[in-house]
């Protein structure tokens, strides 16, 4: 067939850096001061946004961006907005808050929170969409997480946050990865996590907490003696964790005593300091469930790499909002190229592009064009060939900086070439879920027709092209003090 659609489903990396002969036998991100202080969700459901707002973190504090975890501006991050404004869920917020339902959530909710730029959306059945990087606690009061109210089974509707807020002026999204769909039984597997781990920091992973008839029944499958946890069944998944280290050599036994294996995860839990020890616990590496799906968030600054004195805006040019949920294109031997047309509502200047990498190393060339005209593109704005490492959000940035007037349009072409099968990430629960004509925004090439073919008009299959406009602003030099 010429195009192939599947569900997005992302493979594995062993990301640059420290080489796999020197992954050593255990490691604690603690003991380099690289994790932030155990947190508590309370009874809601909001595990997700700990797991991977912790794991943000971690990167922060792993790449330098800040020296302590204890730092007020890496501390100052708010669980709660990104919790209740992902809109991918519709929290329940009258006791007893329903937590295991509308407030679940995965880390594609997070990446798609922090990839969009500041705004609001309103979403189909869902809360207002808001986002483009996490807001400061320090920004206003309802950004706080309302455990106490939570634990007084209060209505929580007086405690959500506004929607459209100023972003933290510090940090942002640069890049992510994602790993998916291998056991943490698998050596190799575990070896690539351990990778991520030493090169970024934290994990945000999935585990399974052992249910009998719905209620929560983890003690079944934990050892509070050795504080160990492993789950041997059918893979599931309904709980989030931050993945801090590990030991090769840690013995894990079951709930009943009995010994399991050596090797373990060290595990940062949100459920307080008095669980586990002071937070922390083990999960075994023959759990048939955990760390089955695992995402790291790198954070950067709002610096432009290679402008200096200019930064990243808060706001994004897009046609959608959310992580890309399938992905298209052809089979490998022929082309995959996708467009999209972006349209800025005042004069700005375009620094870079996000879009979203379904291969561990891909190959492609952005090319921007000024005309897209009878279905023929024309008037090259800008031309690079990149190469990127590592399924997830990645980000393009230009040698030259681009500068867009008004309500012109601009069409951004991705070509990955023909090495790829289906490496094109589509949004379609953006194109289903939001108000708003999106036909003429995004497009595929299709090489049986030699034509360009509207995303929105695929069938079942309709969605829209990821892909980021990324706008930067001159930052104003200080102005010298001369005498009165």
């Amino acid at each position: 067939p010429k195009m192939r659609v599947c569900l997005f489903a992302a493979g594995l990396l062993a990301a640059p850096g420290t080489s796999r002969a020197q992954i050593p036998t255990s490691y604690d991100l603690q003991h380099h001061g690289w994790i932030t202080p155990t947190k508590d969700q309370g009874s809601l459901g909001t595990c997700w946004s700990f797991a991977s707002t912790t794991a943000f973190q971690s990167s922060i504090l792993r790449q330098g961006l800040a020296s302590s975890p204890t730092d007020p501006h890496v501390l100052d991050l708010s669980v709660w907005h990104l919790a209740t404004h992902n809109g991918r869920n519709d929290p329940d917020l009258t006791y007893p808050y329903d937590q295991w339902g509308e407030w679940g959530g995965n880390n594609n909710y997070t990446e798609g929170y922090l990839t969009r730029g500041r705004g609001e959306w309103a979403v189909s059945g869902k809360a207002i969409a808001a986002g483009g990087g996490f807001v400061s606690l320090s920004t206003d009061p309802y950004n706080a997480y309302p455990l106490a109210q939570a634990e007084a089974q209060d209505n929580l509707a007086g405690y959500v946050p506004t929607t459209n807020q100023p972003l933290d002026h510090s940090y942002r999204l640069v890049s992510s990865y994602n790993y998916d769909g291998t056991p943490s039984t698998d050596a190799a597997y575990r070896d690539t996590l351990k990778q991520a781990i030493l090169d970024h920091g934290a994990l945000s992973a999935n585990m399974y907490v052992y249910e009998v008839n719905g209620s929560s029944a983890f003690d079944d499958m934990y050892n509070a003696a050795h504080n160990t946890y492993v789950y041997r069944g059918t893979p599931n998944s309904n709980h989030m964790i931050t993945v801090v280290g590990w030991d090769d050599n840690k013995a894990v036994y079951d709930h009943e005593g009995n010994f399991v294996n050596n090797g373990a995860w060290y595990i940062q839990n949100s459920w307080g300091t008095d669980f586990g020890d002071g937070g922390f616990f083990w999960i075994s590496y023959e759990d048939t469930a955990a760390l089955q799906n695992a995402d790291v968030f790198v954070a950067g600054t709002r610096e432009v790499p290679g402008h200096e004195g200019w930064r990243f805006d808060e706001t994004v040019e897009q046609n959608q909002i959310f992580a890309p949920d399938t992905t298209f294109g052809a089979d490998a031997g022929q082309p995959s190229i996708a467009l999209s047309k972006l349209t800025v509502g005042s004069d700005k200047t375009l620094g870079g592009v996000g879009f979203w990498s379904t291969e561990e190393t891909v190959t492609l060339t952005l090319t921007i064009y000024d005309t897209f005209s009878g279905g023929m593109l024309s008037d090259s704005l800008f031309s690079e060939e990149f190469t990127v490492e590592g399924i997830g959000y990645k980000e393009l940035y230009l040698d030259l900086l681009l500068s867009l007037l008004a309500d012109e349009d601009i069409y951004l072409e991705l070509d990955f070439g023909d090495l790829y099968d289906a490496p094109l990430a589509l949004d379609s629960y953006s194109l289903s879920n939001l108000d708003g004509d999106f036909t003429g925004l995004s497009w595929i090439w299709d090489n049986d027709s030699g034509e360009w073919h509207d995303t929105t008009d695929l069938g079942e299959d309709s969605s829209l092209f990821y892909l980021k406009g990324l706008t930067v602003t001159a930052v104003p030099e200080p102005v010298p003090l001369g005498p009165r």
